[in-house]
């Protein structure tokens, strides 16, 4: 599987925040544009509607409506290692300041039964956070919100 995090805005390069073809992330790689890594686990999604309550008087229930207003969040974790323990550390220095703070959130998926793209259009990141460090591997933690669904095109 592979995420990316692209800005909006013409030319705008995709950040990437987790490719399982990246076994070991190597050195002289440029954290500008993010890193490779295996996506451990997570994928925790969560959609929360806004719903408006209504005390009636002499009711035995409070009126509850739906307002529609959807926020979609994902949470996922991926685990990198890399060549030396020096490049991790600073990896874990410098990352979360060079994530996008918004843009388009894309998974793709290539199987032996085809290639299975999703995007989540004006995510925004609301956490990341380095949750475990052992010698050269490290694991991150992403949490992104949305006020749009996901899609099947870009």
């Amino acid at each position: 599987m592979l995420i990316t995090l692209t800005p909006s805005g013409t030319g705008a390069a995709a950040f990437t925040l987790g490719d399982d073809s990246v076994r070991i992330v190597p050195a002289g790689q440029n954290f500008s544009a993010g890193a490779g890594g295996g996506i451990k686990d997570g994928f925790l999604l969560k959609q929360e509607r806004v719903v408006q309550q209504n005390s009636l008087v002499r009711a035995a229930y409070e009126a509850l409506f739906p307002r529609y207003n959807l926020k979609n969040s994902l949470t996922f974790q991926v685990k990198r290692t890399f060549s030396s323990w020096e490049l991790a550390v600073m990896f874990i220095a410098f990352h979360p300041d060079s994530i996008p703070p918004q843009g388009e959130l894309t998974m793709t998926n290539i199987s032996a039964t085809g290639r299975i793209s999703r995007y989540l259009p004006n995510a925004i990141l609301q956490a990341a956070e380095c949750v475990t460090h052992t010698g050269v591997t490290c694991e991150h933690r992403y949490t992104f919100l949305a006020p749009n669904p996901w899609q099947n095109a870009p």
